[in-house]
C-alpha cells in the first residue's frame, strides 16, 4: 500500500518540478503565449497549495528540485549589476560590504526631484472633478516628448532651473476607464496642437491610449483572477511602454477598497505586472475620501485621504494630492518617499492648450488640506 501511495507522490514531484521550470522560464520572458502556463505561473503560491493538499511538505520539493524558499516580486532601478539584477523579480541577499561599493545608478528618476522614481509607483489623489485627468494627460504628453512637467521652475543663487525635468522621452501607455477615446481625444488635441512639430512627432511615436469608445472597458482588471490580468498584460505586451498610467484605480477591480487584504492582493498583482514588463514607472489616479477626525482631534490629510485601506499609502513611492481651488486653479501637494520634501504648488489649466501649468509655489510647502479645497489659497 505504501508503494502505491509513493508512486503518485513521485509523479507529482516530477510534474510540479516541470511546472516550476516552466514558471521560471516564463519569468525570464522566454515562454509568453501558452495560456495554461500563464494560469499556473500567475500565482507561485499555487504550487504550495497543491502540495499542502496532497500533504507533501514544500521543503521536500525544494530538496528534489533545489527550489528557492520563496520568490518575491521586486521593482528595482536600472544600471545596477548583480548576479540577480534588481528588476529580475528575485530577492537579493548582499553583504553590507558589497552594498557599500555598489555603484549608484546614473538615472534614478524618470521625473526629477523624486516625483517619478525609476521602477516607482505614483498615486495622483483628489476628490471628483478636481482635474486629476487633466493632470495625468499633461504628464503623459510631457513625458512622451521629454518636456519638463508642468513647466515648473525654481530659482537658486540667481539660477533658474526646472523642478520636474524628464530624463528623456518615454513611451507612455494610458489605460483609461472613465471618459473613453472620444473625450480623451477632445482633451488631448488642444494640448497636442500647442506644441511644436518636433514634440508632436515624439508624441505620435511614444503615446498610446487604451480605452473604450465611450466610458469603461470592463475587461481590463487587476483582480486576482488570471483572466482579468491577462487582458491588461496583453495590452502592455503589445505596446511595450516605459510608463503605465491607470485612470482611475476604482475601475480596475471589484474588491472592497476598505479591506486591507483585498487591497494588498490588488497591489501585489500590480507589482507582478510592473516587474514582469520592467516598467520604468506606474502612475495611478484615485479618489480621496472626506476628511477624517479621530477622538484626539487628528485630521487625516495628504495621502491619508486616499479612499479605502491604508495599504494604498503604504504601497506608493510618490503621491500628488490635488485640491480644487477657485476657477481653473488647483493646488498640488507632494509626498515623496525617495527624495527630500518639496513645496506645494499652485497650478492652473491653460485656457488655450488645456494643459496644467505651474503658477506659483506655496510658501513653506504647507500640506494641510491636501485633497480638499484650501481656505487659505482661493
Amino acid at each position: 500500500m505504501r508503494r502505491l501511495r509513493a508512486a503518485p507522490t513521485s509523479l507529482l514531484f516530477l510534474a510540479m518540478r516541470g511546472l516550476y521550470d516552466v514558471e521560471s522560464t516564463l519569468s525570464r520572458g522566454i515562454v509568453k503565449n501558452h495560456y495554461f502556463v500563464r494560469v499556473i505561473s500567475s500565482n507561485h503560491n499555487l504550487l504550495r497549495s497543491i502540495f499542502w493538499a496532497c500533504r507533501v511538505p514544500w521543503g521536500m520539493l525544494q530538496l528534489c528540485g533545489n527550489l528557492p524558499p520563496y520568490r518575491v516580486a521586486h521593482c528595482g532601478g536600472p544600471g545596477i549589476t548583480s548576479s540577480a539584477p534588481l528588476n529580475s523579480g528575485e530577492r537579493i541577499v548582499m553583504k553590507f560590504k558589497e552594498l557599500r561599493s555598489m555603484p549608484t545608478p546614473d538615472e534614478r528618476f524618470v521625473v526629477g526631484s523624486g516625483l517619478v522614481p525609476f521602477g516607482g509607483l505614483v498615486f495622483v489623489g483628489g476628490p471628483p472633478k478636481s482635474y486629476k485627468s487633466f493632470l495625468l494627460l499633461t504628464m503623459a504628453l510631457q513625458m512622451s516628448c521629454g518636456v519638463p512637467i508642468f513647466g515648473a521652475c525654481t530659482k537658486h543663487a540667481g539660477t533658474t532651473s526646472f523642478r520636474f525635468p524628464v530624463v528623456r522621452p518615454m513611451k507612455v501607455l494610458i489605460v483609461e476607464q472613465e471618459l473613453g477615446l472620444v473625450d480623451d481625444r477632445d482633451r488631448l488635441m488642444p494640448m497636442f496642437n500647442s506644441l511644436d512639430e518636433k514634440h508632436r512627432d515624439l508624441i505620435d511615436k511614444n503615446l498610446d491610449i487604451e480605452a473604450a469608445t465611450f466610458g469603461m472597458n470592463t475587461l481590463v482588471r487587476l483582480d486576482n483572477e488570471e483572466a482579468d490580468r491577462h487582458v491588461l498584460s496583453n495590452i502592455i505586451e503589445k505596446v511595450a511602454p516605459d510608463i503605465l498610467i491607470l485612470d482611475p484605480l476604482s475601475m480596475f477591480h471589484r474588491q472592497n477598497e476598505n479591506h486591507a487584504q483585498d487591497m494588498s492582493i490588488l497591489m501585489r498583482n500590480l507589482a507582478v505586472i510592473r516587474n514582469r514588463f520592467k516598467l520604468k514607472a506606474t502612475i495611478i489616479s484615485h479618489h480621496t475620501s472626506k476628511p477624517r477626525h479621530d477622538d484626539n482631534g487628528f485630521t487625516a490629510d495628504g495621502p491619508d485621504l486616499l479612499r479605502g485601506s491604508s495599504v494604498l499609502f503604504a504601497s506608493g513611492d510618490s503621491y500628488i494630492m490635488v485640491s480644487k481651488l477657485s476657477g481653473d486653479r488647483v493646488r498640488l501637494d507632494f509626498t515623496l518617499r525617495r527624495h527630500r520634501p518639496i513645496s506645494s504648488m499652485i497650478a492652473a489649466i491653460n485656457e488655450n492648450s488645456g494643459m496644467l501649468e505651474h503658477q506659483e509655489w506655496v510658501e513653506g510647502g504647507d500640506r494641510k488640506g491636501a485633497g480638499r479645497p484650501s481656505k487659505s489659497v482661493q
